[in-house]
C-alpha cells in the first residue's frame, strides 16, 4: 500500500506541471441575439462578433495594449460596455441599434466602433 502512495505521488508530481493552463485570463461572453455572440477575451485583446450557427468570428475590434474582460449591452443600444483588468472600462458606440445592426448586415461593424476609457470612480 505504502509504494503505491509513493508511486501516485511521484506521478502527480511528474505530470502536475503539465496540466496547468498559460492563458491570459477570462473572457466575457454576452448573447446578442439567437444566433450571434459578444465576446471580450484578453488574449485577442478586443471584441469578437461570433455567428454561433456558422462557427465563425465575423467582426473583431483589436484593442492593442488593452485587456478587456467582460461586455454587456442591449438589443435597443447603440453601444455596448466593455471591463477589463486593472478596473477599466470602455464604452463601444456604434451606428445603429444593436438590433438593428445585426438585423440588417448580420454583422455589427464591430471593426469601425469607436470605443474609449472610461474613468467613473
Amino acid at each position: 500500500m505504502p509504494r503505491i502512495i509513493v508511486l501516485m505521488s511521484f506521478f502527480l508530481l511528474l505530470f502536475g506541471p503539465l496540466v496547468q493552463a498559460k492563458g491570459k485570463g477570462p473572457i466575457g461572453i454576452w448573447a446578442a441575439s439567437e444566433r450571434y455572440v459578444l465576446i471580450a477575451d484578453s488574449s485577442l485583446p478586443g471584441l469578437m462578433l461570433i455567428d454561433v450557427e456558422k462557427g465563425v468570428a465575423t467582426e473583431r475590434l483589436v484593442m492593442a495594449r488593452d485587456n478587456p474582460t467582460c461586455v454587456a449591452s442591449c438589443p435597443d443600444c447603440n453601444f455596448a460596455l466593455m471591463t477589463g483588468t486593472g478596473g477599466d472600462t470602455w464604452k463601444i458606440h456604434f451606428k445603429k441599434t444593436i438590433k438593428q445592426l445585426l438585423g440588417e448586415q448580420g454583422k455589427e461593424e464591430a471593426g469601425r466602433a469607436n470605443y474609449r476609457l472610461k474613468r467613473f470612480l
